[in-house]
C-alpha cells in the first residue's frame, strides 16, 4: 500500500503556541486521517518535530488497529526542515 502525509506547523511566538496540520491519504487520494491541533510549543523547530512525532503515531495507531497495513510505501511532504526530520525517523522504523 502507499500513502502520502502531508504535515506543516505554524508557530506563533509571542503565544508560545503551534498549531500543527496532519493529513494521510491513500494514493487514490481517498482519506484516511486529517488533524488540526494547537500545542505548546518554545520555537519553530519543536513545533515541526512535534508534528512530525504525531504524524508517525497516528501512521502506528491506524496499523495496530488494522485500518492500514504494516508494510507500507510512505510520501511525506511538508516543508524542508521537517522532510528532513521526518526521514531521520523513519528510518529506524
Amino acid at each position: 500500500m502507499n500513502i502520502r502525509c502531508f504535515f506543516d506547523a505554524s508557530f506563533h511566538g509571542e503565544q508560545k503556541k503551534a498549531v500543527i496540520a496532519i493529513l494521510i491519504k491513500r494514493t487514490n487520494d481517498k482519506l484516511i486521517l486529517k488533524s488540526l491541533k494547537v500545542i505548546q510549543s518554545h520555537n519553530n523547530v519543536e513545533a515541526e518535530f512535534r508534528a512530525i512525532n504525531k504524524l508517525i503515531s497516528y501512521i502506528i495507531d491506524k496499523q495496530e488497529k488494522g485500518f492500514i497495513p504494516t508494510s507500507l510505501n510512505i510520501s511525506i511532504y511538508g516543508d524542508n526542515e521537517g522532510i528532513t526530520q521526518a526521514n531521520k525517523i523513519l528510518i529506524h522504523l
